[in-house]
């Protein structure tokens, strides 16, 4: 009983971190996607006043 019950702590333990893990990822990968748009924007318009 007691046995299953720490396995159980473990496991959620572990879906807390990787819900964690997937926050910063998808933080990391938002900040990247506006930074490539920025960019993006700025050839844009470097090349509209050229």
């Amino acid at each position: 009983m007691n046995q299953i019950y720490k396995q159980e702590a473990n496991d959620s333990h572990l879906l807390i971190k990787i819900k964690k893990i997937r926050k910063i990822i998808a933080f990391k990968v938002d900040i990247d996607t506006k930074h490539l748009q920025n960019t993006q924007h700025i050839a844009g318009m470097k090349a509209f006043i050229n």
